[in-house]
């Protein structure tokens, strides 16, 4: 039996790597796969801005995909949390609807990235909601 996937779908994904390995060409290219992998369609962008920092480029890029969005998070770090880890990159996957699957994008930035640590998170689930008694 196929498990139903929840209609919205909202994953962190978060890697430290020993080595920046996200040139903006790369982030560019990652974007465009990651979109195909998760099994989506890519309406607009990907758009990337890069911005010096002391330790060198961090970039910021969105896509606009079928039903919502894709961006990507890097910043180049001088030995965080004591590790020799160099480069931090936080994905974002918020997809609406069943036909994306944003479960899909951890393995493959895995084989792409070659990251020493991965954080997954999904905060699909509502954890509290709020009635604005205002109305």
């Amino acid at each position: 039996m196929n498990e139903k996937r929840p209609s919205i779908n909202h994953l962190i994904v978060e890697f430290w790597c020993s080595k920046p390995r996200c040139k903006r060409k790369k982030l560019v290219d990652l974007l465009i796969n990651v979109i195909k992998e998760i099994d989506s369609e890519l309406k607009a962008g990907p758009f990337i801005k890069g911005f010096r920092t002391d330790y060198g480029m961090a970039y910021t890029g969105i896509a606009v995909i079928g039903y919502s969005h894709v961006a990507v998070h890097t910043f180049p770090n001088n030995n965080p949390k004591g590790t020799d880890d160099k480069c931090y990159c936080q994905w974002e996957f918020l997809t609406c609807g069943e036909e994306a699957d944003p479960s899909k994008a951890p393995g493959y930035l895995l084989k792409e990235l070659n990251p020493k640590i991965i954080n997954c998170e999904n905060i699909s689930n509502i954890l509290y909601s709020i009635k604005n008694s205002k109305k």
